[in-house]
C-alpha cells in the first residue's frame, strides 16, 4: 500500500530530482544488460580455449549484477510513478485556479439561444437552397445557349443550300440577287447569334 506524498514535497525540482533518480537507474540497468550480454559473447567465443571458464564466470557475475540492477530500477518505478500521478495532478489544479474560477470561466461563455440558434439555421438552410437554385438556373441557362447556338450552325448550311438549289432552278445561281439573298441570310443568322449572346449574358449576372 503506497501513502500519499506530502504535498510540500511536490515540486519542479523535486520532480527534476526524482527524474534524475530514475534516468541514473534506468542507465545503470541498460549498462548491466549490455555487460552480460558482452561476457556471454567472449565467451562463446573462447570456447574450447583456456580464457572460457574466465568468461562464464565473468558472465554469471554480469547476469547476478543486472538482476541486481534490475531489482533498484523495479523498485523505485512504482514510487516515481506514484510522484508523477500527485505531482501532474496538482500542477494541474493550480493551472486551473490560476486560469480562474468556475463561476469565471462560465461568465466567459456565451449563452446559448435556442430562438437564434433556429433562426441562423433557417437563415442558412434558406441562402443554400438559394444558391441550389441559381446554380441550376445557370446551368440551365448555359445549355439552352449551348443547344440554340447548336441548331443555328446546323440549320445555316441547310438554307444556304436551299437558298442555292432555288436560285439555280431558275436559272439565276451565283447571281447578283443570289448573292444579295445570300448576304441577307448570312446577315440573319449572325444577328441570331448575336441575339442568344445577348439574352445569356443579360441574364448571367443576375444569377449571382
Amino acid at each position: 500500500m503506497t501513502l500519499p506524498i506530502p504535498t510540500n514535497l511536490l515540486t519542479a525540482g523535486e520532480s527534476a530530482k526524482r527524474q534524475a533518480e530514475l534516468n541514473r537507474r534506468n542507465a545503470a540497468y541498460t549498462r548491466a544488460i549490455a555487460m552480460r550480454r558482452s561476457y556471454y559473447e567472449l565467451a562463446r567465443r573462447a570456447k574450447g580455449t583456456s580464457k572460457e571458464a574466465y568468461y562464464n564466470d565473468m558472465a554469471r557475475r554480469a547476469g547476478t549484477a543486472e538482476r541486481g540492477s534490475r531489482g533498484v530500477l523495479t523498485s523505485y518505478q512504482p514510487g516515481y510513478s506514484q510522484f508523477k500521478k500527485e505531482y501532474t495532478k496538482l500542477t494541474g489544479l493550480d493551472k486551473a485556479n490560476a486560469a480562474g474560477s468556475l463561476d469565471d470561466l462560465l461568465g466567459k461563455l456565451t449563452p446559448y439561444d435556442p430562438q437564434a440558434a433556429a433562426g441562423k439555421l433557417a437563415a442558412t438552410r434558406s441562402l443554400n437552397d438559394t444558391l441550389a437554385q441559381l446554380t441550376a438556373s445557370k446551368q440551365q441557362l448555359a445549355e439552352d445557349y449551348a443547344t440554340n447556338s447548336r441548331a443555328v450552325d446546323l440549320q445555316q448550311p441547310n438554307d444556304a443550300r436551299a437558298l442555292l438549289s432555288n436560285y439555280a432552278g431558275r436559272g439565276m445561281a451565283y447571281s447578283s440577287g443570289y448573292g444579295t439573298a445570300a448576304g441577307n441570310s448570312d446577315d440573319a443568322y449572325a444577328r441570331t447569334r448575336a441575339q442568344l449572346s445577348s439574352n445569356l449574358n443579360r441574364a448571367t449576372p443576375r444569377l449571382h
